[in-house]
């Protein structure tokens, strides 16, 4: 039963590694469309290493895997990609001249 436990591990540890090739990071959204079973996996990994911090239950990850997962570059902490906020983009101010050329203010 161990045995295919850690066989299985060793598949989504795979999965993991080929979303990392593809997407330079290994911060599988929640709501990952393409795989989410990578998705639900990773959530599972963060959760037994909370626990294992926190000495609360059985469901605990083994240091091997929090080494392996750590050599990949795995983040601990759900990240949250931040978004540069820009403003809209707002029509610059022209001067109309009367012989039909106009002017930008900003010049």
């Amino acid at each position: 039963k161990n045995q295919a436990r850690d066989e299985q591990w060793n598949v989504m540890f795979k999965r993991l590694q080929d979303f990392k090739h593809q997407y330079g990071h290994c911060n599988v959204p929640q709501g990952y469309t393409l795989d989410p079973e990578l998705a639900t996996w990773v959530k599972n990994q963060r959760q037994a290493y909370r626990y294992m911090l926190d000495k609360k239950t059985t469901k605990r990850i083994s240091p091997d895997r929090v080494t392996r997962l750590n050599h990949v570059g795995f983040e601990w902490r759900k990240y949250v990609r931040s978004v540069e906020w820009k403003p809209p983009k707002r029509m610059q101010p022209t001067l109309t001249i009367p012989n039909g050329l106009y002017c930008n203010e900003s010049l």
